[in-house]
């Protein structure tokens, strides 16, 4: 199901939608219910054996308007496959059958992955509690090399921001001499 701020095709709508989605335009709405569950998917071409690759994505989550599934939160994740390896994304938890509380806004997920082939099937299975349907919203979906991509370590970043820091000071000692 597809959808862009309330609701899928003018028949089904959340308790609370997140609003339209941070990469903007359509994005597709899952039931987790494991009773209902199939993944999403899609053959990657053209990949690097060996190769890191960064998935990046938006992600939401709702209940419903009109279920309630009882009292407590809701939890649900992502478990997102690439050939054969799977990983879950964070969690998105949200209060059940309240106006304003059922719902988790709009947050960008990053999972990392490692080509074994030069074809993949990339997939997202939505797992959430049976009987309730809770959904999770999907959208934003990119796949990057970044093999030799390499993310600065904390202390060196401490450091650069302390340098910062101390070039306005050492002026300022400078003029005071």
């Amino acid at each position: 199901m597809c959808g862009t701020t309330n609701g899928i095709s003018n028949s089904l709508a959340l308790w609370h939608n997140p609003g339209a989605s941070p990469d903007g335009g359509n994005y597709v709405m899952i039931d987790g219910d494991s009773n209902y569950a199939s993944p999403l998917t899609q053959t990657i071409t053209g990949l690097v054996v060996g190769h890191q690759y960064t998935l990046m994505f938006y992600e939401a989550a709702g209940q419903q308007n009109g279920f309630n599934s009882g009292t407590g939160p809701i939890s649900m994740h992502w478990q997102v496959g690439f050939g054969s390896q799977s990983k879950n994304a964070d969690t998105m938890t949200f209060a059940q059958g309240s106006a304003t509380n059922s719902y988790s806004p709009w947050a960008q997920q990053a999972i990392w992955f490692t080509a074994t082939t030069t074809s993949q099937l990339l997939s997202f299975l939505a797992v959430g509690p049976a009987g309730a349907p809770p959904f999770l919203l999907l959208d934003g979906v990119t796949l990057t090399d970044t093999t030799g991509q390499s993310t600065p370590e904390p202390a060196y970043m401490a450091m650069i921001g302390i340098g910062l820091i101390c070039i306005p000071m050492s002026r300022k000692l400078r003029k005071k001499a």
